[in-house]
């Protein structure tokens, strides 16, 4: 069972980061499902390093994107990751 299911309205219409989205909420989805059936903490330390990896990678990629197109905001949100 799904703690998060994807919904439509998350979409951003950017199919690359639409199918990281998706891969994200997978990997909580395992997450929880690995805390729930109280999995071995070497197989949790594996899903959260993954987490942890994608999550930044992710972040890393939006913030290209948000860059190199001129998104409304960006600079406000440039300089909050830079502090």
């Amino acid at each position: 069972m799904a703690v998060i299911g994807w919904k439509e309205v998350y979409a951003t219409g950017i199919v690359a980061l639409d199918n990281e989205h998706r891969g994200l909420i997978a990997e909580i989805n395992r997450l929880y499902e690995a805390i729930r059936d109280k999995r071995s903490e070497k197989i949790l330390a594996e899903i959260l390093a993954l987490l942890t990896v994608y999550t930044v990678e992710h972040f890393q990629h939006e913030e290209r994107l948000m860059a190199a197109y001129h998104f409304p905001g960006w600079m406000i949100i440039a300089k909050f990751i830079r502090h």
